[in-house]
């Protein structure tokens, strides 16, 4: 089935096999079930176009057709939606990004529901359902199946602190990905997450290793870790954990308060992180991803994610997005983009698509101005990145909002760089 327009009313209710998209050169094919994502050169898009014809389980999004060009440095829709569903947390975590602003109002089921449908229609590949704590809203497992009836690849970034009966339900879905949080030992998690955080995120973490779940464990990087990470990381491998994704402190919220400043991570942590991570590159079955492996020295990206590879960018604004829970689609959970504060959002926030049509959500992808700053090199990466030899070999250079909120440049230098202007 070839998507000439954009629907209004939703996708066929049909099973889907594959859903190619064009982009601006060639196109990508992706397998809704398991969320691998495949590069198409333009022969085969052709190919797969006149077989979509008469195929309905091939859905075609001629995307090409739907604006008058296709812009550079983006995809023609983005890959991954983060869908904050909510800011409400049942942890207080002292390094949270979240803003201490009083919130907006959320959007409802109903609003959400619309909303994944409208995100399905404009060929978007992923719903990544985070928050604040996606588990805290009641209606989650609902918002899933709209998603997986949407025929989306389904992720789930959570906490993992879960109320009981909650693993049951969450299970018997589809969910392609978990991806749980969890600080370090028992002493330095519970310290920064609260009281018994620890150990009711690894029993979750057990019952989805022992289902055979997709799991990458999401870890913050701050000062009290870096002693022990060595053995943090070989007690995950023992564990049973296969993915771990390192993570500089985004620098909103609590995580720019003077609370966390202590324990708050600069250029030197991140050397030593890198620094590690060179040393047991290729002793392992952990695969670590980390932002600023400058010793690394393998290709950079995430190669246990099937529908992005970070290697010479950060896919913000480019092959992903974030909706706030009131609605503001922006290009970074590490920036104010979904701030209720207008000031602080304005720099990062495309526009609001509570009360969007699925034409004009996919307008404001193509068109806002303030995803140029991301799909610009030259406007988002500090000079000396693309001079580094370490760029897109354990590195993919600086990060316009960790420098845009140090120094007010999102070209200018990053103040987590291991190198510091090599």
């Amino acid at each position: 089935m070839i998507l000439h327009t954009i629907p209004e009313e939703g996708l066929p209710a049909v099973p889907i096999a594959r859903r190619i998209r064009e982009e601006r050169v060639g196109g990508q094919a992706l397998d809704p079930h398991t969320g691998v994502v495949t590069e198409l050169g333009e022969e085969e898009l052709q190919s797969l176009r006149r077989a979509a014809a008469n195929d309905d389980t091939l859905l075609y999004f001629a995307t090409r057709s739907w604006a008058e060009e296709l812009p550079e440095g983006c995809l023609s829709s983005p890959n991954r939606i983060y869908l904050e569903v909510t800011g409400r947390c049942n942890l207080s975590c002292v390094m949270c990004y979240r803003d201490t602003i009083a919130p907006e109002p959320e959007l409802g089921t109903g609003e959400l529901r619309a909303l994944i449908h409208r995100l399905a229609a404009i060929g978007v590949r992923e719903i990544r359902f985070t928050g604040g704590e996606p588990t805290a809203r009641p209606d989650l497992p609902e918002l899933i199946d709209e998603a997986l009836a949407c025929r989306l690849y389904v992720s789930l970034g959570t906490n993992g602190v879960w109320r009981e009966g909650l693993a049951e339900e969450l299970l018997a879905r589809s969910i392609g990905r978990y991806l749980v949080s969890l600080d370090g030992p028992e002493d330095i998690n519970d310290a920064l997450r609260g009281p018994g955080a620890f150990a009711r995120t690894m029993a979750t973490v057990d019952w989805l290793l022992a289902s055979g779940r997709s799991l990458r464990v999401n870890t913050v990087i701050t000062r009290s870790l870096l002693p022990v990470l060595s053995d943090f990381m070989r007690w995950l491998e023992a564990r049973g954990v296969r993915h771990l994704s390192l993570i500089a402190p985004r620098p909103t919220g609590r995580g720019a308060s003077g609370q966390f400043a202590a324990d708050r991570p600069g250029a030197t942590e991140m050397a030593a992180v890198s620094h590690l991570l060179g040393q047991r590159q290729g002793q392992a079955d952990l695969q670590v991803e980390f932002q600023y492996g400058a010793d690394v020295g393998a290709v950079a990206g995430q190669a246990s994610d099937p529908v992005i590879h970070k290697v010479r960018w950060c896919p913000a604004g480019r092959e992903a997005a974030f909706i706030s829970p009131a609605g503001w689609m922006h290009a970074c959970g590490c920036s104010p983009g979904g701030s209720p504060d207008p000031a602080a959002r304005a720099p990062f926030a495309a526009g609001n698509v509570r009360h969007m049509s699925a034409c004009q959500i996919h307008g404001l992808w193509l068109q806002a101005e303030v995803w140029r700053v991301f799909r610009d090199l030259r406007l988002s990466k500090n000079p000396a990145c693309t001079r580094c030899t370490r760029y897109g070999y354990g590195c993919f250079g600086s990060c316009p909002v960790h420098a845009y909120l140090a120094r007010g440049d999102f070209a200018g230098p990053d103040p987590l760089c291991p190198l510091q202007g090599c």
